[in-house]
């Protein structure tokens, strides 16, 4: 018997790559997990979605224009964030949740490595490359994720982002 993960999955405002089908065709095809599927997408989003595949015993809700707080229950609801190293990152470092991360744009590329050192996220690289091997294989991990790998990269953001200054001020030297 399989169990059901929560996945929240969120590519910005435009996703001009369209990761979102691409990430929901990837955990379509895992035949031996079922999923409870939220996708946000953003404003801008003007791809259509296919979910003729998704499979019996999972689900799957799209979602568009939420409030902040709306955002953060459904990563708080979340068994895994699935998430590129832009800003939503940092957002959901301030929540708290498991995270699968990769890059598409050359300045993502930096601190998805950073964040992957430090034990903050699971790091799929470059998203452009090989991304369903590397997602099937970051789903696989989701339960063997430590305790405190959600916890970590939450301690890491603080309101105050005195932190997150202090990360960014290390980078630099």
């Amino acid at each position: 018997h399989a169990s059901t993960k929560a996945i929240f999955i969120a590519f910005g405002v435009t996703d001009p790559l369209n990761f979102s089908q691409q990430t929901l065709d990837i955990l379509f095809d895992i035949n031996d997990e079922h999923f409870n599927i939220t996708l946000m997408l953003g404003a801008g989003f003007s791809h259509s979605l296919n979910t003729a595949s998704l499979k019996t015993g999972s689900s799957i809700q799209v979602v568009k224009n939420l409030e902040p707080i709306e955002i953060i229950k459904h990563i708080s609801a979340s068994d895994c964030v699935i998430v590129p190293a832009s800003t939503i990152l940092l957002e959901v470092f301030c929540v708290g949740a498991p995270v699968i991360s990769g890059w598409y744009a050359d300045n993502q590329k930096y601190s998805v490595k950073y964040f992957e050192t430090k034990d903050m996220i699971f790091n799929c690289g470059n998203l452009n490359r090989n991304f369903s091997h590397k997602l099937k294989r970051a789903i696989k991990f989701i339960d063997e994720m430590p305790v405190n790998f959600h916890a970590t990269n939450q301690k890491s953001i603080d309101l105050s982002g005195k932190k997150l200054l202090e990360i960014i001020d290390e980078q630099a030297l």
